[in-house]
């Protein structure tokens, strides 16, 4: 008797095309010599060509789905590596074993690998009192989406383009013209983080949600001032403008053609004092008159005091990409004196511009 169809279907596709070979070659054997199929034969090998057929066409389809899974997988890496950004809060988990920790006298260091957590707090002072909940701070590298990699060593390299230009089609058998405006772009990791020493009373979760919180601000506050430096170094200037909301919708206009990105995708940096000439009282209905605008020619606004004075600055975050490690927290006490630390940083490298032309500064005068 033949083979089932699950015995069949496991085997490796090498196996079946012998047994359909073999199967091939006895019918063959059989014309040569005149001689006739018996029916026990017939019905064997009928019912065996069939299994066959049918389990090649099942391990192709597995095959096909397994591609497919293969690819969503990896598709799934990348979206991950460009979309995850390292917490700037330590876990309250971890908040947990770091006071434990001082509270037993001993260090305690980790690696944050959950998603955003609230924290506050108030710094053990005597009276009732409640942590509250402020946010994770943002910052523009978050804000904006600008691409993050995993950082796995000290230095990091990407490649930055230059736009290749429009050219006119030639014929059949001419070569079309060669792109190699590509170059390597080297980027070195620092450390960007904060400490503080505490209380020997530090033996409660509360007591560090406080400064979890000032830490994670402050390494917002570096990360803001490293991103937008990289951007506002890497934009051409358009000029100073006595019309600074028309010189804005041109570099909108400029980098969006540029880049053949939608303007919507694009982000705007500036002081508050300057991104106010661009917004104002918006109201949408009798119920809503207190609107404001979070976008201006389709861009998002993102204030920072990090950006220079008197300077606005349109940019692409897809053309921009920057490494950075997870945030990282540790707990000691100092045997010299006794004294209670605990601190909280990460690595990141500067932000590099992978394609020229994708940030814009105008002036205002």
């Amino acid at each position: 008797m033949p083979d089932d169809l699950e015995t069949l279907i496991a085997l490796p596709a090498s196996q079946l095309d012998s047994r359909l070979h073999r199967v091939a070659s006895f019918i063959e054997t059989r014309s040569r010599e005149g001689r006739d199929l018996t029916q026990s034969e017939v019905d064997d090998l009928s019912l065996e060509l069939a299994n066959l057929r049918v389990a090649v066409d099942r391990q192709q389809q597995i095959s096909t789905r397994g591609r497919a899974i293969t690819e969503a997988i990896d598709s799934h890496r990348r979206g991950v590596e460009t979309r995850s950004r390292p917490t700037l809060l330590v876990s309250e988990s971890n908040l947990r074993e770091h006071a434990a920790a001082l509270a037993e006298g001993r260090p305690f260091g980790a690696v944050e690998t959950r998603s955003r957590v609230t924290a506050g707090g108030d710094l053990g002072s005597a009276g009732a009192w409640h942590p509250g909940a402020p946010q994770e701070p943002r910052h523009v590298i978050a804000f904006a989406g600008i691409p993050v990699s995993p950082l796995t060593g000290r230095t990091a390299q990407v490649p930055s383009y230059t736009g290749p230009t429009g050219a006119a089609g030639v014929d059949e058998g001419v070569d079309h013209g060669e792109y190699d405006s590509v170059n390597p772009v080297s980027l070195t990791a620092l450390r960007y983080g904060r400490w503080s020493e505490v209380s020997a009373l530090a033996d409660q979760v509360d007591e560090l949600t406080g400064l979890n919180q000032m830490h994670a601000w402050g390494i917002a506050r570096d990360l803001d001032k490293l991103a937008v430096a990289a951007v506002e170094g890497s934009a051409s200037f358009q000029g100073v403008s006595v019309d600074i909301q028309e010189a804005v919708r041109t570099a909108v206009l400029h980098v969006s053609a540029t880049v053949y990105a939608a303007e919507t995708q694009l982000v705007i940096v500036g002081q508050p004092a300057d991104l106010a000439e661009l917004t104002g009282t918006q109201p949408a209905n009798a119920d809503d008159l207190g609107s404001y605008a979070v976008r201006f020619a389709g861009a998002r606004l993102y204030p920072t005091l990090a950006a220079s004075p008197n300077l606005i600055t349109v940019f692409a975050p897809s053309a921009y990409r920057t490494f950075q490690s997870p945030l990282q927290s540790a707990s000691l006490i100092d045997p010299q004196d006794g004294s209670h630390k605990f601190g909280s940083w990460l690595h990141s490298t500067g932000v590099a511009q992978q394609i020229a032309g994708s940030a814009v500064t105008a002036g205002a005068s």
